[in-house]
């Protein structure tokens, strides 16, 4: 009986022996999780001693934070912006919140479209008339655009020009002040954990004095938490909140202008504004107020009283050190004696909580913060309280390990769309980029939620409560976020995603009120504030009226559903605001003498504005894209949903009889025209909507006839538009070999990497980087991944646009249908495919071996599946794929 046994052991150490020998190594069995590299991963970076600005938390590399720490050196979560600087021998955090706005905004009546047609077709409105003949002759399309109706006044910009608001503001500052440890010229040096977001700052003083400072912002709350443990001090360390009092002032605009040789802040009104007539914007901010008790110190700032928060807003930033005994003190005085502010604000008064450790040589305390907002309840106090206490309670290495958690979790979330090439140093050179790419996209530095009021953008200022003209709020013309969607990171689209539903009864109204038309239009361009949102937030007559911008933002909350294949977003986000705006664009456009539905008017809205008779209004190449698209989608959805089936087919005929793009004739053959009569070529874009067809609305793909891709292509080499344009390459499987640079942060990476330098580029500089070894490779299969697996024609093409005898793999990229795919390519060729279904549909895959004969083979049932192989344009293997099934896909 024994023999027996251990016969069989044996023979199961063979055959285990042999199905490992056999195992075949795929590349992601080369590589270390994400979450194993972010254990040995570490970013040391000098400590700025200066805070100019927030922006900077997308690391594309450790040399490109580098080369922005003078702004701060960013320990941010979803809500709260905070930034670490130096000055002297005191230590700064600098905080801002998402919520924290000067919510108020002053819209003015808006002109209506009647009355813009009015003015435009004025025989007597000569400046209409002198702009358009201009834009005959060459003139720049940025010189004019505005409107002059028949009662002489010139219509530009709206109310935001008139006040500092709406706004985000600064939260306040803490400041740690070790006399002994007074920094020398050199710089201090960082060093970020990329495992649990802990940031050490080591500091040596006079006479032996040192000390080790150890901060942390928390993910999965607003706590930001310093251990400071100092040794041989002769003084007693001490610490401040501080929040100076806001400097802008009522019925006018804070603007920062050179008086005297020194930049100093000047007090102008809007000229054309009636001040007089909106009595309820003429409050000024009240000065913030100190307060402690035995143990907690605060700062509070109270907003004045507006429509979303009718009893006014207002927050507080509050501490609590735990570890040693203190005593707090409240101070007035000017801000240059008490904060670390520009100095603009030297005479501004200050308002301080200041708190003393008693005793000297060695400390081991621990400062928490948090920032408590009206959002958060009616007593922000009682909340700050016990939130500290709660942290408290976890004391530094509990919170620490808390956060370290959250990062293991996230990085585990990140292993979907990861991109591998068998490289085991590999991921550790990606996590730097993946620590911060929980961030919103276009907010860059933080997850706002429109739905709680929340709003931000990579330019909002740190320390500053007057700033640009837009207010840090996001333009949505930006919105080029499909390849989020296929790298599976809809988390980075959620504020987009909600943003059309969000402000969809506003949208209704501002339909009704300047189109006189059923069903809703907008948000129009951008710059929609964190308010109540029942009325639109105005720009200017040009932007106001930007075409392509509402559906440029649905393709946002569409790709999600689409690629991700959940339906709540369709039914929730998605599907009420796209059939308001496919009832509207249905209405808007009209019908010409060629039987073709036109968009009039219509225009490139931060190139070209209004003309003069509509001469250069008709048809916008994007505006009639973004219009199409809106109708096809909606009728897509409604069909699915099976439910306003007749609108549908309205929407869908509409479609059909859409006018076709306008075309002008360019050094390599026909491209885009920006629209009837008015050529693309020359025009410096800032955002090129002549690329629309091809990298927003997906109407040109790589299933396309070869005639439409040949014209964009062409406009993608004789138009220039360093965003959007540059994309059109890879998505038509073009230039394999080279990446061509397409937006700011693909642009400052490179070009730090690769040494060019200067920005803006001119028109004629093709900005091209070859794909000539593994890194750049997988850089540009990084940025672009659609190079890896494209589906925008609803067919899935793998490894569309890799150079030759490449290797790479993805796991779990998402595509068009509600797709997971994972792949494989080793010297060229395809050696793995697998399909995982988000939900019930019909799969459309491009053959990976063309002319070889495939099966695919279901991973529950471990049978054969049954396909069709259409031939029409291609080999396209078409199977019906169940919600929560996998798929191996092989040859025979």
């Amino acid at each position: 009986m024994r023999i027996i046994i251990s016969i069989w052991v044996l023979l199961g150490f063979v055959l285990t022996g042999c199905a490992q020998k056999n195992k075949i190594e795929h590349l992601w069995d080369k590589e270390p999780s994400y979450w194993e590299a972010a254990q040995k991963t570490k970013v040391t970076l000098p400590v700025s001693k200066s805070v100019k600005n927030s922006s900077g938390n997308v690391i594309w590399t450790p040399q490109a934070f580098t080369e922005r720490h003078d702004k701060g050196f960013q320990m941010n979560n979803k809500q709260l912006k905070v930034a670490l600087w130096s000055d002297d021998n005191k230590q700064v955090l600098s905080l801002m919140k998402t919520d924290v706005w000067d919510r108020r905004f002053a819209n003015t009546p808006i002109l209506t479209l009647d009355e813009i047609k009015e003015a435009l077709f004025d025989p007597n409105n000569t400046y209409n008339k002198e702009k358009t003949k201009g834009l005959d002759n060459g003139v720049s399309p940025r010189d004019g655009g505005w409107i002059k109706t028949p009662d002489g006044q010139l219509h530009m910009s709206y109310g935001w020009k008139a006040y500092d608001f709406p706004i985000q503001k600064p939260v306040g500052q803490a400041i740690f002040n070790l006399d002994d440890l007074k920094i020398s010229e050199d710089a201090l040096m960082g060093t970020l954990k990329c495992d649990d977001g802990t940031v050490s700052v080591e500091v040596k003083g006079k006479s032996g004095a040192s000390a080790v400072f150890k901060y942390l912002t928390m993910m999965p709350e607003n706590i930001v938490a310093v251990n400071v443990k100092a040794k041989g001090l002769t003084n007693p360390a001490s610490l401040r909140l501080f929040r100076h009092q806001d400097i802008t002032k009522a019925n006018c605009k804070a603007v920062l202008r050179e008086v005297d040789g020194r930049k100093t802040v000047v007090y102008e009104q809007f000229e054309g504004w009636d001040y007089a007539a909106h009595p309820e914007f003429g409050e000024a901010i009240e000065p913030p107020k100190t307060g402690h008790d035995d143990r907690f110190f605060w700062i509070t700032q109270r907003m004045p009283a507006e429509r979303t928060f009718p009893q006014g807003f207002e927050y507080v930033l509050m501490g609590l050190v735990t570890g040693s005994p203190y005593t707090i003190d409240i101070r007035k005085g000017k801000t240059a004696d008490l904060g670390m502010m520009n100095e603009i604000y030297d005479n501004t008064p200050g308002y301080a909580t200041e708190v003393t450790l008693p005793g000297k040589g060695e400390t081991d305390f621990t400062l928490l913060l948090t920032v408590v907002t009206s959002n958060d309840g009616e007593d922000v106090l009682k909340i700050a309280r016990e939130s500290l206490r709660k942290a408290a309670a976890k004391n530094m290495d509990g919170l620490i390990a808390e956060n370290a958690d959250w990062y293991k979790d996230f990085y585990s979330k990140r292993e979907q769309g990861r991109i591998f090439d068998g490289t085991a140093e590999r991921a550790e050179k990606r996590i730097p980029n993946l620590f911060y790419s929980w961030v919103g996209m276009h907010s860059r530095e933080s997850a706002p939620d429109p739905e709680m009021y929340e709003a931000d953008a990579w330019y909002g200022p740190l320390d500053e409560d007057f700033t640009k003209s837009w207010h840090t709020l996001p333009c949505y013309n930006e919105t080029y976020f499909t390849h989020y969607a296929v790298m599976n990171r809809l988390d980075m689209m959620d504020y987009q995603i909600k943003l059309p539903k969000f402000w969809l009864e506003a949208t209704k109204r501002y339909a009704r009120e300047v189109f006189g038309l059923e069903g809703a239009f907008g948000p129009p361009h951008g710059f929609q504030g964190p308010i109540k949102p029942d009325e639109v937030m105005r720009t200017n007559t040009v932007l106001d009226f930007c075409t392509e911008v509402p559906g440029q933002v649905l393709k946002c909350a569409w790709d999600a559903w689409d690629y991700g294949g959940n339906e709540e977003i369709l039914t929730e986000y998605l599907y009420p605001p796209l059939r308001e705006h496919a009832i509207f664009v249905s209405q808007y456009v009209t019908m010409g003498e060629d039987g073709k539905y036109h968009v009039i008017p219509s225009q490139s809205g931060e190139h070209f504005g209004f003309t003069y008779q509509y001469k250069y209004n008709k048809d916008n190449v994007a505006g009639v894209a973004m219009f199409k698209w809106i109708l096809l989608k909606a009728a897509e959805a409604a069909e699915y949903l099976k439910q306003d089936l007749e609108l549908a087919k309205q929407w869908r005929n509409v479609a059909a009889q859409m006018v076709d793009y306008h075309l002008v004739e360019g050094p390599s053959g026909s491209v885009f025209a920006d629209a009837e009569g008015i050529s693309s070529l020359g025009v410096p874009y800032n955002n090129a909507t002549v690329a629309f067809p091809t990298a927003v609305a997906d109407f040109i793909n790589l299933d396309s006839d070869p005639k439409d891709k040949e014209i964009a292509l062409n406009t993608a080499r004789d138009v220039w538009g360093h965003r959007v344009n540059r994309q059109v390459f890879h998505l038509l499987g073009e230039d394999p070999d080279l990446l061509h640079i397409w937006w700011a942060g693909v642009f400052t990476y490179h070009m730090s990497k690769f040494g060019r330098k200067g920005w803006p580029p001119t028109i004629d500089e093709d900005i091209t980087v070859p794909l000539d070894n593994p890194d750049t490779r997988w850089d540009a299969f990084f940025f672009e991944p659609e190079r890896l697996i494209n589906s925008r024609s609803g067919r899935i093409h793998l490894f569309p646009c890799v150079p030759i005898n490449t290797t790479i793999g993805f796991n779990q990229m998402l595509a068009r249908g509600g797709f997971e795919v994972s792949a494989e390519m080793i010297e060229g060729k395809t050696t793995y495919l697998k399909i995982h279904s988000r939900r019930d549909n019909v799969c459309q895959l491009m053959n990976p071996w063309p002319g070889q004969s495939v099966k695919i083979i279901s991973d529950q049932s471990g049978k054969q599946v049954d396909f069709k192989l259409d031939k029409s344009n291609g080999e396209c293997i078409v199977f019906k794929a169940n919600k929560g099934i996998s798929y191996s896909i092989k040859t025979n």
